[in-house]
């Protein structure tokens, strides 16, 4: 009757740090999926922003010139040819700009400065370990009979019966009836 009161008193032990490592691997996991999470929204949102820095960059292309004096980009509305930079041509809207005048038709074509493409942010996150089984090698359970990983159970009384961790409960529930019968 002893062996049955360690038995479960190493079993309540057993069952109490293996809750404590799942409750820390759900941490770790949940943490892993939120910064996962942040990390796309963010990518997705860079995507965006990338996607009007392009369509802005192609309408300053088709629409813009540059200041033949201070290279700012400067766009004609309509009217004359004639073009002061930072200024309407008559005067007021006045802008940042050197204030030199130049025609809009000679002044060179705005070329776009995007480059190759949107840079993906990226905060290495590390992934959860994964907790790992101990493999007990050419050693099967006498009940599923698949290669012991994890937890090996030896019967005290039967120096030849194994059991995996999956098995265990059932198998030594029924195992210890077994010996009880035989007494």
């Amino acid at each position: 009757m002893l062996y049955c009161f360690v038995f479960f008193e190493e079993r309540g032990r057993y069952w109490q740090a293996r809750a404590q490592q799942d409750a820390q691997f759900r941490t770790q996991l949940d943490d892993y999926e939120r910064q996962k999470a942040a990390n796309i929204q963010r990518n997705q949102e860079l995507a965006e922003r990338y996607n009007e820095l392009l369509a802005d960059e192609q309408y300053k292309s088709a629409n813009c010139r540059l200041c033949p004096h201070c290279q700012r980009v400067v766009q004609h509305l309509g009217g004359c040819d004639l073009m002061v930079c930072g200024q309407n041509y008559h005067g007021g809207d006045e802008q940042s700009g050197c204030g030199k005048g130049f025609r809009f038709s000679q002044a060179l074509p705005y070329v776009s400065a995007t480059n190759g493409g949107p840079q993906q942010v990226s905060n290495h996150v590390p992934e959860p370990e994964q907790q790992k089984l101990v493999v007990h090698h050419d050693i099967q359970c006498d009940t599923c009979h698949d290669q012991v990983q994890g937890i090996r159970f030896d019967c005290v009384h039967c120096a030849s019966l194994i059991f995996c961790e999956k098995c265990e409960q059932r198998s030594t529930l029924e195992h210890s009836n077994e010996i009880r019968n035989q007494k």
